[in-house]
């Protein structure tokens, strides 16, 4: 196994265990979105039962923050790569 494919294993093992230390924390969270009731008294405005908004939006920004967090990892690791090639330290040499 190459050196780059051993160290590129430990960052994913890195960064699975922290993302699923953090996600571990918030299971509650998901138990009681995933077993949530109906409360059976609409909302007067959005005519939604009350229920969704207890349960839900707690467990969408759970869920949108883990996607955010992903998504700035996964684009922000190529780009780190890329950057520490010959070829950018060249042209940063030849544009400065």
């Amino acid at each position: 196994m190459s050196l780059f494919a051993y160290d590129f294993m430990q960052r994913a093992l890195l960064g699975v265990l922290i993302t699923g230390l953090s996600a571990a924390s918030s299971w509650q969270t998901w138990l009681l979105f995933d077993n949530r009731t109906s409360f059976h008294t609409p909302d007067p405005q959005f005519h939604l039962d009350l229920s969704f908004f207890v349960f839900t939006p707690q467990a969408l920004l759970g869920t949108a923050v883990l996607v955010t967090l992903t998504a700035t990892v996964a684009g922000a690791y190529p780009a780190w790569l890329a950057a520490r090639t010959n070829v950018a330290l060249t042209l940063h040499r030849e544009v400065t």
